[in-house]
């Protein structure tokens, strides 16, 4: 199950309170959560214009094809503010990423 984002969508099971089988292991339903932390950055830091997304995705393009960055690209829209990718596959990225310049 950890490879699924949201198991129901994906026809795992027909919901999470009843899967309707014995299913072990664990997933990260994050769809529908994406937007309310973008709303609380908004919320609490007054005047945010930008938001940067540190993800360490080893597939860029499937990442930006997943229903997790729509999500995020939605959200972003919606509250007028701009994502900033940026990808980290190693703590040397990682440091690279938070100095990078506005």
């Amino acid at each position: 199950m950890r490879t699924a984002a949201d198991p129901v969508e994906s026809g795992f099971v027909p919901s999470l309170p009843r899967p309707g089988a014995n299913i072990t292991g664990a997933t990260s339903v994050t769809i529908g959560l994406i937007s309310k932390h973008l709303e609380l950055i908004v919320e609490v830091i007054t005047g945010v214009k930008r938001v940067a997304v540190l993800t360490g995705a080893a597939n860029q393009a499937r990442f930006v094809a997943s229903d997790e960055f729509r999500e995020m690209e939605t959200a972003a829209r919606s509250l007028r503010v701009k994502l900033q990718i940026h990808w980290a596959r190693n703590p040397g990225a990682i440091d690279e990423a938070t100095r990078k310049r506005r």
